[in-house]
C-alpha cells in the first residue's frame, strides 16, 4: 500500500496546456496619431518623411507669386549692388575721363598743342609741373622753326621776346621773329638742351645749330634761355609773359644795341608775313 502510494508521487504527470490566441486589437485614427516630422525638402517637391496627407493640405494653400518683372527688378538691383565702383580719377568705367569733357584736350597735354619736344632733359633735383612741360616743351619746337598758332596761345598777348638781335614786344612782333626764324634758315638742328631750374624763370641750356637759307653758311649758338610766366590763363593755367635768349649767357645792354634790337623789332613784322591759321604755309 505504501510502495503503490510512493509509486504514485513518483511519477511524472503530463498536463497539456492549450494556449488559447490573444485576441486582435483594433486602432482607429484617433487612437494613432504620428509623430510629426521636419520636413527637409524644399518647396512644391514631396517629402519623403512627411505623410502624403499633410503634404496635400499643404500643397492646397495658396501660395504667393512675384511677377516676372518684379523678380528681374530684383536680380538687376542685387547685381548693381555688387557692381558698384566709388568714381575714382581714373580713365576706366566708374571715372573721371580724361581732359575737360568739352573735346578740346587737355591743358597739360603737350599733344594738344601739337608739340614735338616732349623728351625733356633736366638736371638732378629739377622737376617740372605737367603744365611747365607744356611751355617748355612749346618753346623748344619754337628754336627748332616749328611755330603754330596753337603754340602761340600759350603766350599773353602783351609778352616779350628778346635775344641779341631783337627786343619784340606784343604779339605781331614776337610772333613776326619765329616765322622770320623758320624763313631765314634752311636748316635748324637742336644739339642740346638741359633745364636747370624749374623756378620762375624756368631757365635752360641750349645749343642749336643754324643753316643760312640761299648761302649755306653756318652757325652753333650756345644760349641760356630764360622763360617767365604768370598764373592766371587758359582754364587757370600758367603762360608765358617773356622769353630771353641770351647767347653765350648775356645780350647786349649798350644804346646801340638796344637801338638796332628795337629797329629789327619793328623792320621784321614788316618783312615776315605770318600766316592767319597753322593750315597756312
Amino acid at each position: 500500500m505504501r510502495l503503490n502510494l510512493t509509486t504514485r508521487l513518483l511519477k511524472p504527470t503530463t498536463r497539456t496546456q492549450t494556449q488559447t490566441p490573444r485576441p486582435f486589437r483594433t486602432y482607429t485614427s484617433s487612437s494613432f496619431q504620428p509623430q510629426p516630422r521636419v520636413n527637409m525638402s524644399a518647396p512644391g517637391i514631396p517629402s519623403t518623411t512627411t505623410p502624403l496627407q499633410s503634404q496635400s493640405q499643404a500643397g492646397n494653400q495658396p501660395q504667393t507669386h512675384i511677377p516676372v518683372s518684379e523678380q528681374n527688378q530684383t536680380q538687376t538691383s542685387r547685381m548693381s549692388t555688387s557692381t558698384a565702383t566709388t568714381p575714382g580719377t581714373g580713365t576706366g568705367t566708374g571715372g573721371f575721363g580724361v581732359g575737360n569733357g568739352s573735346g578740346k584736350g587737355s591743358a597739360n597735354d603737350p599733344a594738344t598743342y601739337g608739340i614735338t619736344s616732349t623728351d625733356l632733359k633736366t638736371a638732378p633735383g629739377v622737376e617740372l609741373s605737367p603744365r611747365q612741360r607744356v611751355l617748355v616743351g612749346s618753346v623748344l619746337d619754337l628754336f627748332k622753326g616749328l611755330p603754330t598758332h596753337k603754340k602761340m596761345s600759350l603766350w599773353t598777348e602783351t609778352a616779350t621776346f628778346s635775344d641779341p638781335l631783337t627786343n619784340s614786344r606784343g604779339r605781331k612782333q614776337y610772333e613776326a621773329q619765329w616765322w622770320g626764324l623758320k624763313a631765314a634758315f634752311s636748316e635748324i638742328e637742336q644739339q642740346h638742351h638741359l633745364i636747370t631750374s624749374s623756378s620762375d624763370p624756368i631757365t635752360l641750356d641750349l645749343k642749336t645749330r643754324y643753316k643760312v637759307k640761299g648761302i649755306g653758311s653756318e652757325k652753333v649758338i650756345v644760349s641760356v634761355v630764360r622763360i617767365f610766366t604768370e598764373k592766371g590763363g587758359e582754364e587757370g593755367g600758367e603762360k608765358i609773359v617773356g622769353v630771353e635768349d641770351r647767347w653765350y649767357g648775356r645780350i647786349p645792354e649798350g644804346w646801340l644795341a638796344t637801338a638796332l634790337r628795337n629797329l629789327n623789332s619793328v623792320v621784321v613784322p614788316a618783312f615776315v608775313s605770318v600766316p592767319k591759321n597753322d593750315g597756312e604755309n
